[in-house]
């Protein structure tokens, strides 16, 4: 009876982290959502203001400057996962 129980003990508990690691990206893809959208609501003719400057400004400089917020990003989740709890 032991043996029959502990496959069925692992799948749940497989199952039960698939859907947390499903919820958590749910999370973070709605929180994405909701700074993205932020300033569009906040301040709308300031965000069309930076958005001309952007145009004008060489694409190298916002290469560089994705880059390093990605990298910014990636330190900011690994602190995050292995610093802070």
């Amino acid at each position: 009876m032991l043996g029959d129980a502990r496959p069925n003990a692992k799948k749940i508990l497989r199952w039960d982290l698939d859907g947390m690691f499903a919820g958590t990206i749910l999370t973070v893809i709605g929180l994405i959502c909701f700074f993205e959208g932020l300033p569009y609501l906040a301040f709308p003719d300031g965000l069309k203001k930076v958005m001309q400057q952007m145009i004008r400004t060489p694409s190298r400089i916002l290469r560089v400057m994705g880059a390093a917020l990605m990298i910014l990003g990636l330190l900011l989740v690994y602190w995050g996962q292995h610093h802070v709890r």
